[in-house]
């Protein structure tokens, strides 16, 4: 029996949910209430897809050395990444299964070894997508290029392989063992960690004080962690990366490049089959855990303990008209993800502290920090932070049939988001207080305009997921079409705010001369943090009553036609 056959009624299920797929694209597209983002969507393509495609054709061809370095390297840091998010992930559970896949595959009569082979169908498909994708934009730069499709496809499958394994194996382990593994996993992303800034400390000569050293140690750091797939741990993942690189940057069929085309071929073959029989094994396992999770929690349900319980007096919150208990439950939420949400917040806090690096006054500091911090929580950390209506589109016709008014809602709903960010702003704040002291009072402003900035930031962003509705883990054409049309949009609000504060800051700056003559400096900057707070509260409270408006007109049984 062929170990890749899949299950004639899988086989079957993906033809017609691909069919499915492409009719549910055309009717979202002729949907009256998206017929004109669609159309705004597609026109942005295209401007998109030639603006790259003559990037593809008028940049210089690449060096081949360099390019199998870095190519090499990008695929060992890509696996170490899949290796930290996978470990720190929650829920722990064997494959990221979305939810027409749960719903559809896990309790159907079919074997472990089926759900196995889907998974890879799945994933075989996803990487000849990508595949094709990084042949287009490489093609200045490779010789042949079937064997630069060949390369990165295996590659990728090779990840996914070891990715898949990875949430298979933590899976199966006790709560106590998967927190010894995420401590180990943890010291070893640290250790990897503090080798590249100490590579990149003694190449680049220090931190740096001005910006643009600081972009230079940013570049050095990079280096820094390139050189951690020739240490011995990094070589591990370097052997098979570094194969992937040399079929892709081949420039002829020579027997070494055929050899190695089998080497990764039966790496594939060698680790699907790893995956087969510990998938398979890990059935008994989950079961003895589950047993004794069983046990645990009969042996704590006594009679002392149910007495304790009755014996509590349970005590009603304030509701704030409905708005406290969405906002609690989505917090409950963000806490069920809390490891999740630490590794996602760990790059962007080290990114908004660097400013502490250069020499500049303390409302300079703090002005800078503020302004890295407004720019990553905008194209960043809404996207981390999905505790909102993106995370209830399945549940939008029970929070339209509650009982509170739209606005309430809504506030409801983007209440944890802005909370949790805040909060994270508020510590990056003093954990740079601690590195560069500064007064307390610059600290209180800037919270006091990073506020209301965060609550335009979600509401934004929920206004165009109601705009344009869809599944986290979805993806296809849609999502694409989705993707360019907010980046283009967050681009231009981004660049409307910059051409606001720097006109804003000039009048702050004339204002604060005629207000002030003795002290130009306190009434400049006095008038530029009350006129950005009073602007910023009205734009937020503005997209508030917009995205209430539209939660208010949302149809789930016409604006969800397009999901999966």
């Amino acid at each position: 029996m062929n170990p890749f056959r899949l299950h004639p009624a899988l086989s079957q299920l993906m033809k017609r949910r691909f069919v499915a797929r492409l009719r549910r694209l055309v009717e979202s597209f002729r949907s009256p209430r998206r017929i004109v983002l669609s159309i705004i969507a597609l026109s942005m393509a295209v401007v998109w897809i030639g603006q790259a495609v003559a990037g593809i054709f008028l940049r210089e061809t690449a060096d081949p050395q360099s390019l199998h370095t870095w190519l090499a390297q990008g695929l060992c840091l890509y696996t170490l990444w899949n290796i930290l998010k996978v470990t720190f992930r929650t829920p722990v559970e064997p494959f990221e299964w979305t939810e027409t896949e749960r719903e559809l595959l896990i309790g159907a009569p079919l074997t472990t070894g089926d759900l196995v082979r889907y998974r890879f169908a799945t994933m075989t498909g996803a990487a000849l997508f990508k595949a094709s994708i990084f042949t287009v934009v490489m093609i200045p730069d490779l010789s042949i290029l079937p064997l630069g499709f060949f390369g990165m496809f295996c590659g990728l499958m090779i990840i996914d392989l070891i990715r898949c394994g990875l949430e298979v194996l933590v899976g199966m382990l006790k709560p106590r063992e998967l927190a010894r593994m995420r401590l180990i996993t943890f010291g070893f992303a640290a250790v990897i960690g503090g080798s590249a800034i100490a590579s990149a400390i003694a190449t680049n000569g220090g931190f740096g004080t001005t910006p643009l050293a600081s972009w230079e140690f940013a570049k050095a750091l990079a280096g820094g962690l390139a050189i951690q797939t020739q240490t011995w741990y990094g070589s591990l993942l370097f052997v098979p990366a570094g194969c992937v690189a040399d079929v892709v940057t081949a420039d002829s069929f020579s027997s070494g490049v055929i050899l190695r085309m089998a080497g990764v071929a039966v790496t594939i073959t060698a680790a699907f089959y790893g995956l087969l029989r510990l998938t398979e094994n890990a059935g008994s396992r989950r079961k003895l855990i589950a047993r004794e999770k069983f046990s645990i929690a009969q042996a704590n349900d006594t009679p002392e303990r149910k007495r304790e319980m009755a014996d509590r007096r349970i005590k009603r919150p304030a509701t704030l008209g409905g708005v406290w208990p969405l906002g609690w439950r989505q917090l409950l939420g963000a806490r069920y993800y809390r490891f999740s949400l630490a590794v996602a917040l760990t790059i962007p806090l080290v990114l908004c502290c660097l400013p502490t690096l250069w020499d500049t006054t303390e409302l300079g500091t703090v002005m800078n920090v503020v302004g890295v911090m407004a720019f990553y929580s905008f194209a960043w950390l809404p996207s981390a932070l999905r505790f909102d209506f993106r995370r209830d589109v399945d549940r939008m016709a029970y929070l339209k049939a509650l009982p509170i008014t739209p606005t309430k809602a809504v506030l409801g709903q983007i209440a944890a988001p802005v909370l949790l960010l805040t909060a994270f702003q508020l510590g990056t704040l003093l954990l740079v207080m601690l590195i560069k002291p500064f007064s307390p009072a610059l600290l209180l402003i800037g919270i006091l305009i990073l506020t209301p900035f965060n609550i335009f930031n979600f509401a934004s962003e929920n206004l165009m997921f109601l705009w344009y509705p869809h599944r986290m883990n979805q993806e296809g054409i849609h999502i694409f079409l989705r993707t360019i049309l907010v980046f283009t949009a967050k681009g231009i609000l981004f660049s409307i705010a910059l051409v606001f504060v720097i006109a804003w800051l000039y009048f702050s700056n004339s204002a604060g001369k005629w207000l002030m003559p003795a002290d130009p400096a306190t009434a400049m900057g006095l008038t530029f943090c009350a006129g950005g707070m009073i602007t910023m509260t009205v734009i937020s409270w503005a997209t508030i009553r917009v995205l209430s408006r539209t939660f208010e007109k949302f149809d789930p049984s016409i604006d969800l036609v397009g999901l999966d």
